[in-house]
């Protein structure tokens, strides 16, 4: 076992790689995915144009163009902050005791896939935790999702959000948790292959396209807990307002990712992007910011649920980014005696694979760098569970 090569053992890693597709991965395959950036180090900024709008110019006859159309592109920033690697061990005796056994590829098999399946967890897991960033939130008409009232309301006042926010001709992702996954194939509608279209949900339980969006489940999603409100009131808020603040709540403790219901605004929830406490807390709605012009400070804020959702999402996928690469090395290389790059074919992601002889042992390591972030709120948005 310790005499084999990384090219040797190259199938058993993709047979690895195989095991830990079956496992519910949905951000991954969904989000926009850049490997480019191989020169940015850990922690370094990695910048990406912002292009304006354009604004229309009336037409008119005139000796020469006017003069207009000038554009100053503004800029946003990301990082690579995730440097983790999945190690692997074996010495001497127990790659001797595993080939006698007739079992040792196996165990490698499955070692490895315990380490992919670590790393598409953490990525996994951290573009989970973007609902924060949303600009809008839904929830079902019903007493579930998906059931016989709401049956697919929820998903059109999905994309009726980012269509109003000219998420136009996007690829619209949907991403599910194990629940809300459980809930749409449980919907009677979707098992009538004559209303759907197809057998395939009835027959192996597959989910391809609804409402326009592609649909993914996650294992990550996970319940968010809201803060406390305590008579909390909005001050003046003019129409596309991303800040605001709060007045008489003292005892207040609103959360990023809260679904904030705003009085005389019946057609929108909002998500905070901001921890505040107390009366003057200053809140942060994620663009493109209030639908609705507030004014005398008189209008409250309340929770949309009253103590804790489990936050779905929807977006286009270049409203999300993720960019990975593989660990930098030292000029010249470190003592790995071996290295490849494998890619899983379900999710796009690459991993390097390094080799290490050691005193009477060999380590591989399992690598990726990675870095995550909403570049564009107005394409996502939450269906509340």
């Amino acid at each position: 076992m310790a005499d084999n090569t990384l090219t040797g053992l190259i199938p058993t890693i993709y047979e690895a790689m195989d095991i830990v597709a079956k496992k519910m991965v949905g951000f991954i395959p969904a989000v926009y995915k850049n490997s480019s950036v191989a020169r940015a180090a850990v922690g370094e900024t990695i910048r990406y144009p912002i292009v304006p709008d354009i604004t229309l110019a009336a037409g008119s006859a005139s000796l020469y163009p006017v003069e207009n159309g000038e554009a100053t592109i503004s800029y946003a920033d990301m990082t690579l902050s995730k440097d983790y690697y999945a190690p692997i061990q074996i010495n001497g005796e127990e790659a001797k005791g595993l080939a006698n056994s007739g079992v040792g590829a196996n165990i490698m098999r499955d070692r490895f896939a315990k380490a992919i399946r670590a790393l598409v967890d953490a990525i996994e897991a951290d573009l989970a935790t973007q609902y924060i960033y949303a600009s809008r939130a839904v929830k079902s008409t019903g007493l579930y999702l998906f059931d016989s009232t709401d049956k697919l309301s929820s998903l059109a006042q999905l994309r009726r959000i980012l269509m109003d926010n000219g998420a136009q001709g996007e690829e619209l992702q949907l991403v599910l948790g194990s629940s809300a996954g459980a809930l749409l194939r449980s919907a009677e509608f979707l098992f009538k292959v004559n209303e759907a279209g197809s057998a395939d949900l009835l027959r192996n339980g597959a989910i391809a396209r609804l409402m326009e969006f592609d649909i993914h489940e996650s294992a990550q999603i996970s319940a968010h807990t809201n803060g406390t409100y305590a008579n909390a009131v909005c001050t003046d808020i003019a129409l596309g307002d991303t800040a605001m603040t709060t007045t008489g709540a003292v005892a207040a403790s609103i959360k990023a990712g809260d679904l904030l219901k705003i009085a005389n605004d019946v057609n929108n929830v909002y998500v905070s992007q901001l921890v505040g406490t107390g009366a003057g807390t200053s809140l942060t709605l994620n663009a493109p910011g209030s639908r609705v012009v507030h004014t005398g400070a008189t209008d409250a804020i309340t929770p949309l649920i009253a103590t804790s959702y489990t936050p779905n999402m929807a977006f286009a996928r270049n409203a999300i980014h993720l960019c990975t690469r593989a660990p930098a090395m030292p000029d010249g290389g470190d003592s790995a005696v071996d290295s490849t790059m494998i890619t899983d074919p379900l999710t796009g992601l690459s991993f390097e694979v390094r080799k290490y002889n050691e005193h009477r042992r060999v380590k591989y390591e399992v690598c990726c760098v990675w870095g995550w972030k909403t570049v564009k709120p107005e394409f996502v948005a939450i269906l509340a569970e």
